[in-house]
């Protein structure tokens, strides 16, 4: 019966290693996105939620989390890492120019 047992525990290792192998450690690997795709999908969902004409303020959440919101347009640089915004504020019309990957989320 022991011999039983550590067979199916060799066996069950075993296929835990080549599922890992296959899979490249699936598990603990990340999506890789192009800065240039993840340009145009913020690009497109901001678009999209401005299409859909609701009161609320479009905002981007960055990493830092701080926010940037009552933007008036947005515009991709040429390599598509860096985002040009202008916001109206109190005090006037502001610039700002963020890079892609500091970008955590778009919403209202």
């Amino acid at each position: 019966m022991k011999k039983y047992f550590f067979l199916i525990i060799f066996l069950n290792i075993l296929y835990i290693q080549n599922a890992q192998a296959s899979c490249g450690n699936s598990l603990l690997t990340t999506m890789e996105i192009p800065y240039r795709e993840r340009a145009q999908d913020y690009l497109q969902a901001y678009n999209i939620l401005k299409a859909d004409k609701t009161t609320n303020s479009i905002y981007f959440k960055l990493k830092d989390g701080s926010t940037i919101s009552n933007i008036l347009e947005i515009n991709l640089l040429n390599s598509s890492t860096i985002m040009f915004f202008k916001i109206s504020t109190y005090s006037g019309i502001k610039y700002s120019f963020v890079a892609i990957e500091d970008v955590a989320d778009i919403g209202y």
